[in-house]
């Protein structure tokens, strides 16, 4: 099976739309944010911890508000690269500035080099991702549960669904969940794994739920 044709590739994942609890709306959390900022909490951080949906839920954010028109900048912590994601394109402008800086990978960054953000963005507002709670105002906390990652396997197989669960069944579904400690994206990268190793409409040599290989470990912090 070739990498693109895997259900679980990393460009399918990025494509899922973040999955919210309850009533609340993408619209919502932009709008709190701005209130947040015009009270003075200019940095603010969605919390999680790992492979929950963080740099999904900053990537949407960035995504509206660069079609409204403002300069957004995203800043990984993992690399340090400084990229925008988007030009000015009008002026205007909430709480006195027209340039919001996103932050992924915060707790990678040493004091210095926050030290240089502060200076080189001073005033913008900033939201960043984090893990554990700090000091900073929360504007969105993300969870896992185990009924959303049923749902995310469903809209990631589609019309698959039905052949993958005869060969993947909820009590296998629920221990690699378990086994993750809720962390979607290491369950979806093994997932990818014995996908890629199938049998049937899902690979081509051995069984897709075989024994678990070597857990997969990503460098970067979503």
């Amino acid at each position: 099976m070739r990498a693109s044709e895997n259900p679980f590739s990393v460009q399918r994942i990025h494509s899922l739309p973040f999955q919210f609890d309850g009533a609340e709306t993408l619209a919502n959390i932009q709008q709190r944010f701005w209130d947040q900022v015009a009270r003075g909490q200019r940095r603010q951080v969605i919390l999680g911890h790992h492979g929950v949906g963080k740099s999904t839920l900053l990537r949407e954010l960035g995504a509206c508000w660069q079609a409204a028109g403002w300069s957004v900048v995203w800043l990984n912590g993992a690399d340090l690269r400084l990229g925008s994601m988007g030009q000015r394109t009008r002026k205007g402008r909430i709480d006195g500035t027209q340039q919001v800086l996103l932050v992924d990978s915060a707790e990678r960054i040493s004091w210095w080099d926050w030290v240089r953000i502060w200076v080189h963005f001073r005033g913008t507002p900033i939201l960043q991702t984090a893990h554990v709670a700090g000091r900073l105002p929360v504007l969105y906390q993300c969870r896992s549960t185990y009924q959303l990652f049923e749902q995310l396997c469903r809209d990631l197989l589609r019309d698959r669904w039905s052949g993958f669960d005869a060969e993947c069944p909820r009590s296998v579904r629920r221990q690699l969940f378990e086994t993750h400690g809720g962390d979607l994206r290491q369950c979806f990268f093994e997932l990818f794994d014995r996908m890629a190793q199938g049998t049937g409409p899902f690979g081509q040599s051995t069984r897709i739920m075989g024994a678990p290989g070597p857990q997969v470990v990503d460098v970067s912090e979503a």
